[in-house]
């Protein structure tokens, strides 16, 4: 495997750092674009981007604007769509092929795939998404959201502690260790993003009927962080014919984390081999 970095700069001067993978040999003629969630960062997946590149696939890991070694505020936007228009400046500047180029999208990353599956870019052969962010199931208490809801339209930029507890993401105790020491994991959101993100879920159910390319999406029963309910509701709302929900028994939040990853990224692959073409 061949790894580089790249650094694509957006309209507003962000800098988006993006790890693309490519196999030794043959070259690759398929492209997936993988989408990180939030507070994290693409590094993280590795294992998965390996994976893919031995299947072939030339593998392309943006950090998004401001998580991982790309710059912005920190875990910020003003606007949703900011993360679905680096997406479309990342295809563009690879020179991505529509017919040839899948997108996986892990959490808040799943909800950027979704959203911009349903803007109707004929961007990408098909989607996958893994435990999608389309309701959150941690309880965030009345008065916590008030607060939120004035600060956004005063101090957007106002950050608020995540909720989010490191083992109810994976029962993978190594990972959870390594996860600890990552200095690139951020521990808190702003006001801004919050009900940025929250406003983009209720779009997306809005929407979904206005996904029609095939769609694969894997959401564990035992998630504690994001609602699974939700995501067989969103699902069933999807105007795919080629469509497959996958609910994974006792899986935790991170698919890619959970002690039988390997046996998913291979069921991932595998589901995305015969949707997009080789040759």
């Amino acid at each position: 495997m061949r790894e580089f970095q790249h650094t694509v700069t957006t309209p507003d001067g962000v800098q988006v750092l993006v790890r693309e993978s490519l196999p030794d040999t043959p070259p690759a003629t398929r492209n997936l674009l993988f989408v990180h969630g939030a507070c994290e960062h693409g590094g993280r997946y590795r294992a998965f981007t390996q994976a893919a590149t031995a299947a072939g696939w030339r593998v392309l890991v943006p950090d998004q604007r401001g998580h991982g070694l790309s710059t912005g505020v920190r875990v910020h936007v003003d606007h949703f769509n900011e993360y679905l228009d680096d997406l479309r400046l990342i295809c563009r500047h690879f020179t991505l092929d529509p017919a040839r180029t899948a997108i996986v999208g892990h959490s808040m990353g799943g909800l950027v795939v979704a959203r911009l599956l349903e803007s109707g870019d004929p961007c990408f052969a098909a989607g996958c998404l893994l435990s999608p962010y389309l309701k959150l199931r941690i309880v965030v208490d009345p008065w916590t959201l008030f607060v939120g809801s004035l600060l956004t339209g005063i101090w957007p930029r106002f950050r608020f502690r995540s909720r989010v507890r490191s083992g109810d993401l994976s029962p993978d105790q190594q990972y959870l260790e390594h996860r600890r020491h990552d200095y690139l994991i951020q521990r808190g959101v702003t006001a801004g993003w919050f009900f940025a993100t929250k406003k983009a879920q209720q779009q997306a159910f809005i929407d979904a009927p206005r996904i029609q390319v095939p769609l694969l999406v894997l959401q564990g029963d035992q998630d504690r962080i994001v609602d699974p309910s939700a995501t067989a509701d969103w699902f069933s709302l999807t105007g795919s014919a080629d469509r497959t929900l996958q609910i994974l028994p006792g899986r935790l939040h991170e698919l890619l984390q959970e002690l039988d990853r390997h046996q998913t990224t291979q069921n991932i692959l595998d589901w995305l081999h015969s949707r997009v073409p080789v040759q």
